[in-house]
């Protein structure tokens, strides 16, 4: 009897010993600059914002309402997606890592008789305001269309909008540097209802302007700017949270970093493989990749484990998407 108990005892110390020396990743964010999906100039910094629409009596989104055969007056109602748009992206274009425009420069609204704006113009535009490039929305088209959906014995109506629109790029010479086509579609749901011929689409018009017109300037700014995205990592900690975990959790990452390095060269190997991959975000986290490059290196000296492969892929991607953003920036 006493040695079965001895036998259990000896067991749960064993078990005990192999937990505290188990090592569990915790899930932590990281904001990376990613770069624009086209690299422009890096000596195109300061811009002005120009447009094309018609003449615009009311820009009041209740008076365009929706019936079964569409909009009324659809031709004013991409001139309010247009200003709307334009607006938007004003602002987006004033957080930009790469990108000046000046405060006191109005949106320019130019001759709508022509898809393409002349060199002319554009020259004109840049010598006067003293800037590098003019961007110019040429044109936002939309189509909308109502759609009924049953189920239950209700109806549920959508407004889908098919929007086509044209951003374009002028360097101060005139030339065409870039065009950018956004075509998409965007519905809204109104309430359900028994009968269509009973009860009017009630539809969120300012809503629909506003989603559409935002996502179509944040896709732009996207495409031409380098953009901050939120990422997630992960880091090794044992048992309780040892003191360099401690300090990542305050986004202490140096202070981790004197901690996790302590235990780089000890007699374990995953042990020494985990601090490594620590020591590796830690550097990430300051903004070092070569160093980050480094140490996960030493990680798989120690261990190839199959998240440690993937964390080093992420590096080289990083490292390859900050060259490129070191181009796009002036």
């Amino acid at each position: 009897m006493i040695k079965q108990q001895r036998a259990q005892l000896l067991l749960l110390v064993a078990i005990l010993l192999t937990l505290s020396g188990c090592y569990v990743s915790k899930p932590i964010s990281i904001q990376v600059l990613k770069p624009a999906q086209v690299t422009i100039p890096p000596e195109v910094s300061k811009v002005m914002i120009a447009y094309k629409i018609t003449d615009v009596e009311n820009t009041d989104a209740s008076m365009h309402y929706v019936n079964q055969s569409g909009f009324e007056d659809t031709q004013n109602l991409d001139s309010i997606f247009t200003l709307q748009a334009v607006d938007y992206f004003q602002s987006l274009i004033s957080n930009s890592e790469k990108y000046v425009l000046d405060s006191n420069l109005n949106n320019h609204k130019l001759d709508n008789n022509y898809y393409y704006t002349n060199k002319q113009t554009i020259a004109s535009l840049c010598e006067k305001n003293q800037t590098d490039a003019v961007i110019v929305l040429n044109r936002f088209t939309t189509h909308e269309y109502v759609f009924h959906s049953s189920e239950y014995a209700f109806l549920y109506p959508a407004v889908y909008v098919v929007k086509d629109i044209s951003w374009h790029i002028y360097l101060k010479d005139g030339e065409t540097f870039f065009e950018y086509r956004d075509k998409d579609t965007v519905a809204i749901e109104s309430y359900p209802y028994y009968n269509p011929d009973s009860y009017p689409l009630e539809v969120d018009r300012e809503y629909l302007i506003d989603q559409v017109a935002y996502n179509s300037a944040e896709a732009f700014i996207n495409y031409i700017s380098p953009v901050w995205e939120e990422e997630k990592r992960t880091y090794y900690h044992s048992g309780k949270l040892n003191k360099g975990s401690r300090f990542a959790k305050k986004d202490m990452w140096k202070d981790a970093a004197k901690e996790w390095i302590k235990t780089t060269e000890t007699e374990n190997s995953y042990k020494n493989a985990t601090s490594a991959y620590n020591m590796a975000l830690a550097a990430e986290m300051e903004g070092n990749l070569e160093l980050a490059l480094y140490w996960i290196n030493t990680a798989l000296k120690y261990e190839n484990d199959e998240e440690i492969v993937a964390y080093k892929e992420i590096i080289l991607r990083r490292r390859n998407e900050a060259r490129k953003v070191e181009q796009q920036m002036p």
